[in-house]
């Protein structure tokens, strides 16, 4: 029998391998890749990105991560690699320093949503934000169909990164009108159930109540 010193391939390394198999086969331009879990150990972290992004660091997984906000968030800026630019989402301070750490130590170039992209909403349409965003290269209107200011930075976040990715190629028309058809069930959305309208949201943390509970008002 093959001898395997690391153990059998786990179900997450086995999927991990298969999308990046597909990708390669179906040949695709470019590779959207997420974390599973923490960042450093990930199956996903053999990736070499044009572009790295760590949106809002909390409380999750303490039981493999560690218990505090700087031991996760160590473990999440393990994705960071030498000399490419990372987007951080608006972070916790302890989790900031790790970051901004890790990124100087790898002269990874940074780019923050809140600092260096700044965004505001300006108000509701139905259940669509009015996002204003301002990057270094270009100002948005923004018509977002998720609720909620995480959502706001996240949206933020993919903007900076797309930019980073694409530089001049990328059209602001086309970042409009992707953002404006955004869907993503279970995240505040709405819903009919009886005649009854009802809200549905997979927070799982302290952390993710309190932005659902802050975005619910």
């Amino acid at each position: 029998a093959e001898v395997m010193p690391f153990g059998e391939p786990t179900t997450v390394e086995a999927l991990t391998a298969m999308a990046l198999l597909h990708f390669r086969q179906s040949g695709v331009d470019a590779q959207v890749i997420e974390v599973g879990l923490g960042g450093e150990l990930d199956s996903t972290n053999v990736v070499m990105p044009d572009v790295c992004a760590i949106t809002n660091i909390s409380f999750d997984h303490v039981d493999i991560l560690g218990p505090t906000i700087e031991s996760i968030a160590r473990a999440k800026a393990g994705i960071i690699k030498p000399g490419v630019p990372v987007v951080l989402a608006p972070q916790m301070e302890g989790a900031l320093e790790v970051a901004l750490s890790v990124a100087g130590r790898k002269r990874a170039p940074v780019t923050q949503v809140g600092t260096d992209i700044r965004w505001s909403v300006d108000g509701m349409v139905g259940n669509r934000q009015q996002l204003h965003l301002t990057t270094p290269r270009e100002c948005y209107d923004i018509e977002l169909p998720l609720v909620g200011d995480h959502q706001a930075e996240n949206a933020a976040v993919a903007v900076a990164a797309g930019e980073i990715f694409l530089g001049g190629r990328l059209n602001s028309e086309a970042v409009v009108r992707g953002l404006a058809a955004v869907r993503w069930p279970g995240r505040l959305e709405q819903m009919s159930w009886n005649g009854v309208q009802v809200i549905v949201d997979g927070a799982h943390s302290p952390y993710a109540m309190q932005r659902m509970v802050s975005a619910l008002d």
